[in-house]
């Protein structure tokens, strides 16, 4: 396979203004840098060894903007990172919010971060609960289908429910409308849409904010958190599956988690994915990840529980 050589790219970049540069990465990490100073959130890890001159350093690594989507550079130039004097109070807690700016040495990254201040501040509890979330997602898929075995039995038992329950396609519509009316929010009401883009199918309600139940719910089988109670549509926990019918790629956006089941994701690549239960591993889907076409709709964020079936422009006809 032949790696896009991004040489020239840098080159050009190394020329061009912070000002450039800063509607660049703005696009490309997709969040609003207002000024050549702006804050992003980090971890600190102090190096083994102290440099040259015997001084003590670290870098604050895992870097985020505020929303925590994680940041790399562009062109193949890799994960954010940023040099920093030691101190002790750095190792403190987990994670640091800091200003940085462009540096004023020439680098051979014409992107390259550094600190602009030695200030340094807490992140917002709405960060921190988003992180704990991506925590969750990537619990429950690593501990999904750990063994061969086990993921071979899981996979060959979400074939036969689907076998067995959902023989018309547009099944899923009517276990979607189910779901968002066991769940309603506290005031009980049901307002749902549906939105056909060109390749995707926005599926949108005001219900409930899923939690850490509802997750766990949706990435099991037969484990529904309405399973026992008799007088709600879905209460056998396992219509929502039926969405696989129709797509292999579903994104779920909610409640601060945001999370995707893929067929194709590259985290399967290499592996039998007959012998994977993809439709139960969630997969932690940073928000600059989604389809453009999705992006641009701000109303897909704006509700408490949407999600979107990568389905493909045949299928959006066939719908409408």
């Amino acid at each position: 396979m032949n790696i896009k050589d991004f040489s020239s790219k840098i080159a050009e970049y190394a020329l061009k203004s912070n000002q450039d540069k800063i509607d660049f990465l703005s696009s490309y990490w997709e969040f609003d840098i207002k000024s050549e100073r702006f804050k992003l959130i980090g971890t600190y890890e102090k190096s083994e060894k102290p440099d040259k001159n015997g001084k003590e350093y670290g870098f604050f690594v895992n870097l985020r903007n505020l929303k925590g989507d994680i940041l790399y550079y562009p062109f193949r130039l890799g994960q954010v990172r940023i040099w920093v004097e030691h101190r002790e109070s750095l190792t403190n807690q987990e994670f640091w919010q800091f200003d940085v700016e462009f540096s004023k040495k020439k680098e051979r990254n014409p992107f390259q971060l550094n600190l602009s201040n030695r200030t340094f501040g807490h992140p917002k509890n709405t960060f921190l609960d988003r992180l704990e979330k991506g925590k969750l997602i990537k619990q429950i898929f690593n501990e999904t289908g750990y063994t061969l075995r086990d993921a071979k039995n899981t996979s060959n038992a979400l074939k036969k429910i689907a076998g067995d329950l959902y023989t018309e396609t547009e099944r899923f519509i009517f276990e979607l409308l189910q779901n968002a009316d066991d769940i309603p929010n506290e005031r009980k009401e049901v307002d749902v849409r549906f939105k056909l883009l060109y390749e995707n199918l926005l599926f949108l309600n005001n219900g409930k904010p899923f939690d850490e139940n509802d997750v766990n719910s949706i990435a099991s089988i037969g484990d529904s958190t309405k399973r026992k109670d008799a007088e709600k549509t879905g209460y056998k926990g396992i219509g929502f599956k039926s969405v696989f019918t129709d797509a292999e790629t579903v994104l779920i956006n909610s409640g601060n988690f945001s999370f995707s089941f893929d067929k194709q994701s590259p985290l399967y690549e290499g592996k039998n994915i007959e012998e994977i239960p993809w439709e139960i591993k969630p997969i932690w889907t940073e928000l600059y990840r989604y389809p453009k076409e999705v992006k641009n709709r701000e109303d897909f964020f704006k509700y408490p529980v949407a999600i979107d079936l990568e389905v493909g422009d045949l299928k959006i006809n066939n719908y409408k």
